[in-house]
């Protein structure tokens, strides 16, 4: 039974986080967007970092099920940040030969992914019991309910006008080109 529920709070937790990812890093790429920095990643993944700090020192000090942990750091955590990603996004900037930019993005999420965590261990420790409670469900509810609600179709979100030149396509729609389905063709003819 432990097992059973084990996988399924980690299956939850995963859902969630990866909900929460594509929708957070597409609302940040249609308001901030840029053809050479893939700046939603980078966000999910600092505060990812810093939640991933956050959760295990506050496991440490406190009772925290075996379950709710595995289910928030594998799960949620897991799910939401995206290694995979990152590397891909640094590839194309790469293979685009914008090599500041992609130094810049690896550089960055590396020392800023310690900070964060750092940060998150330091808030962690320094907070009350009442006051981390409060955080851990604020968290929680802004991840599981704000961020999808708030988040734009992406096939009626244009670019806002200034950030971008209209002629390139933004490096977040070219990552995100592939995760919007197709409507299916019907008629005659073959395929």
């Amino acid at each position: 039974m432990r097992s059973l529920s084990l996988y399924l709070a980690i299956a939850l937790g995963g859902a969630l986080g990866a909900l929460s990812r594509y929708a957070l890093s597409n609302w940040i790429g249609t308001r901030w967007t840029t053809n050479s920095f893939p700046l939603g990643t980078w966000v999910v993944n600092l505060l990812g970092a810093f939640a991933l700090g956050f959760v295990f020192t506050y496991a440490l000090g406190h009772e925290l099920s075996p379950v709710w942990r595995t289910a928030i750091t594998s799960g949620f955590i897991g799910a939401f940040t995206t290694f995979s990603t990152l590397n891909y996004e640094a590839w194309v900037l790469l293979s685009e030969s914008n090599w500041q930019p992609a130094l810049v993005y690896l550089g960055s999420s590396w020392i800023l992914g310690l900070a964060a965590v750092a940060a998150g261990v330091a808030v962690a420790r320094a907070l009350p019991d009442v006051l981390m409670v409060s955080v851990t469900a604020l968290v929680s509810l802004v991840a599981t309910l704000g961020i999808a609600r708030h988040a734009p179709d992406a096939a009626r979100t244009q670019p806002r006008p200034g950030l971008a030149p209209q002629s390139q396509t933004p490096l977040s729609a070219k990552i995100h080109q592939t995760t919007q389905l197709e409507p299916e063709k019907t008629g005659g003819g073959s395929r």
